[in-house]
């Protein structure tokens, strides 16, 4: 067993990390033949490490890549924390169980055995790791994945605030 690194807090502007990653992922899209729309928003800030939550965005791409029939909507707000929100249109949305979604090797279809892997238990292990949360839920055939972040006004590390 191997102890895990801890998390290096520091104040990160949310909006451009969201966006950087999905600048860098537009190949995968249009070889999906998938369109992005991401809200546009004021700035949100995280109290979060950088490297994990650019592995949270990445995971939660490469599952909407993957698993996507249709257009990607992005939104990030906050609440009393930084939200990101990934939502898309997903086929056979009825044999998705949101319950066990993020479970490693979860398969929505066992005949099929699609997998979502472990792109999602990483999301879900990363955003607890950081103090943060996830959750999923499915209407009128849309996936919709909410990763909650622990907001920049939070007790975060003094020194990532000096200029």
């Amino acid at each position: 067993m191997h102890a895990e690194p801890e998390p290096n807090l520091e104040r990160i502007n949310l909006t451009n990390l969201v966006t950087e990653c999905l600048a860098e992922s537009i190949a995968d899209f249009e070889e999906k033949n998938l369109a992005v729309h991401i809200e546009e928003t004021v700035p949100v800030f995280a109290c979060a490490d950088k490297e994990m939550v650019i592995r949270i965005i990445q995971n939660l791409i490469r599952n909407c890549v993957a698993h996507s029939d249709g257009d990607i909507e992005v939104q990030i707000w906050t609440t009393q924390n930084a939200v990101i929100s990934f939502r898309n249109h997903v086929k056979n949305a009825s044999e998705l169980d949101v319950n066990w979604i993020f479970e490693r090797f979860y398969t929505a279809n066992k005949a099929k055995s699609r997998t979502t892997g472990l792109g999602l238990s990483i999301v879900r292990f990363l955003a607890e790791q950081l103090g943060g949360s996830t959750s999923a839920s499915i209407e009128d055939g849309f996936l919709k994945i909410k990763v909650e972040l622990p907001d920049a006004n939070a007790d975060c590390n003094p020194a990532a605030f000096e200029d």
